[in-house]
């Protein structure tokens, strides 16, 4: 079953706006859900193809008609939905902030004695670079 651009704000009518991180788990799960409803589970992973562009375009547009001016503004160069909704979940996730925040801290808590500093600088890049594959 293939659905019109059209027929997309109707499934999109009971998502309430975003109001940030107070109504953030209730906001992604309702849009996520609208986008499966739509039969475009793909836009949560990656960019449409030329066939699903007009669709996109809809459920775009629709997200963002539930998302204030306040918060958008941070993300008006984003046209992608896979690429905004990644951007709020790591502004608004609090799970995700929490494990950003300690792997950081992680980061500057690693010390060696010089004579070690060979393993020390090893354990440096690994945490920086599961703090870096945790960001994208």
């Amino acid at each position: 079953m293939s659905i019109k651009p059209q027929e997309v704000t109707k499934i999109f009518d009971g998502v309430e706006a975003l109001e940030g991180i107070k109504n953030w788990k209730m906001w992604i799960f309702c849009i996520t859900n609208a986008i499966k409803t739509c039969g475009m589970e793909k836009l949560l992973l990656d960019a449409p193809s030329a066939e699903e562009r007009p669709l996109s375009r809809a459920i775009f547009s629709l997200i963002i008609k539930t998302i204030p001016d306040k918060i958008l503004a941070n993300y008006i160069d984003i046209r992608e939905i896979h690429l905004l909704i990644a951007a709020l979940r790591k502004r608004f996730d609090v799970q995700t902030t929490v494990t950003d925040s300690v792997n950081e801290g992680t980061l500057f808590s690693v010390r060696g004695h010089i004579s070690q500093f060979d393993k020390t600088l090893d354990e440096l890049k690994h945490r920086y670079a599961e703090l870096c594959t945790h960001g994208k």
